[in-house]
């Protein structure tokens, strides 16, 4: 009963949450590319993208900062640390740095940082096409802390706050953002069978700013500065609902397959489903695939993704090393890399 009621109560808390935001998921596709910190919906950690993004009711540890913070107190570790590398596309990276402690009774505490790399790019104008002489680096860093906490044997919760920072040519903006997710093991009495559910990246709208809004412009003779006042954009909230069930295909292996619904607020919304098929906790195999409707003027580019990883112990520490691939349609592939370290 009180487990029954522990679950209803978390169910309740997150639909506030969606009401609360519910304006947020309105015209999905029709709003497409007007969004705020875009970055944050570039997943992390080779694990989960070689599972198609379907962990949202699997994922634990460091692994689960991304894709649910309810699962990071599910660590087998006291203290863990996560470095991981994506080559994007266009000569874009993906840098991630996240570690993760086990603080008691009080639950686990997170850190992490997210920076999309984009590079170097020349300044055109109308009046100079071949470049200006200028550089434009973009950079787009979001820093994260996160914690998490086993409430039963079957229930755990988590929330994210992050602090996003967006820079370009002189101009800026700076925002924050909320993840908050529960995941629930043992469902209907299936104790394989688990659900999770996380809403990601709500919160206020962020609107930049800078001398690179200021322009000069000639009326009735008279040179004068003026200011562009940009609009406020909002982040891309989304709401995903997930589930897994873990089969034993012995005393050595097993198979977890998972799937998850995602609904956007500036895109289509997104089915995933994936696998990891795992070998006496050391080999492991993983396969995923979203299921998106698009039309031709709406196009989904990203396509399957396969992955393999390797768990070695030294005594102390152990060492996890995880390769994902992720099919891009019209553009180069996307090959993720990830280090995690168990203390």
């Amino acid at each position: 009963m009180m487990r029954k009621m522990l679950f209803k109560s978390i169910l309740g808390l997150l639909g506030v949450l969606l009401l609360v935001n519910s304006t947020a998921f309105a015209g999905g596709r029709d709003r497409a590319g007007s969004s705020a910190a875009a970055s944050l919906l570039i997943p992390v950690g080779a694990r989960g993208i070689a599972m198609g993004g379907s962990g949202t009711a699997t994922s634990s540890g460091i692994d689960a900062i991304f894709w649910n913070p309810a699962g990071i107190a599910k660590s087998a570790y006291n203290s863990d640390l996560m470095f991981s590398h994506m080559d994007y596309f266009a000569g874009m990276d993906l840098e991630y740095v996240a570690a993760i402690t086990d603080l008691g009774t009080f639950g686990t505490l997170g850190f992490s940082v997210k920076s999309l790399v984009v590079g170097d790019i020349a300044v055109t104008t109308v009046e100079q096409p071949d470049g200006t002489g200028e550089i434009l680096n973009p950079n787009f860093i979001t820093l994260g802390v996160h914690y998490s906490k086993i409430l039963s044997d079957r229930v755990s919760v988590g929330i994210t706050s992050k602090l996003i920072n967006e820079s370009f040519l002189n101009v800026s903006a700076t925002g924050i953002g909320f993840d908050v997710g529960v995941q629930y093991n043992g469902l209907a009495e299936f104790e394989n069978l688990s659900i999770g559910i996380v809403l990601k990246d709500f919160g206020p709208s962020m609107t930049y700013g800078g001398s690179g809004l200021l322009k000069i412009v000639r009326v009735d003779d008279i040179f004068r500065d003026v200011r562009i006042e940009a609009q406020p954009a909002e982040l891309p909230t989304t709401l995903e609902i997930g589930t897994s069930y873990n089969y034993s295909l012995g005393e050595a292996s097993s198979l977890n397959i998972s799937g998850v619904f995602q609904s956007n607020n500036f895109a289509d919304d997104e089915f995933r489903i994936g696998a990891e098929w795992s070998m006496n906790d050391f080999i492991y195999l993983r396969g995923g695939l979203p299921l998106v409707s698009e039309d031709d003027d709406n196009p989904y580019i990203f396509g399957p993704s396969f992955g393999a990883g390797i768990s070695m112990g030294t005594g102390k520490v152990d060492l996890v090393l995880d390769y994902a691939f992720r099919n891009v349609e019209f553009l180069e592939a996307n090959h993720i890399f990830s280090i995690h370290l168990g203390f």
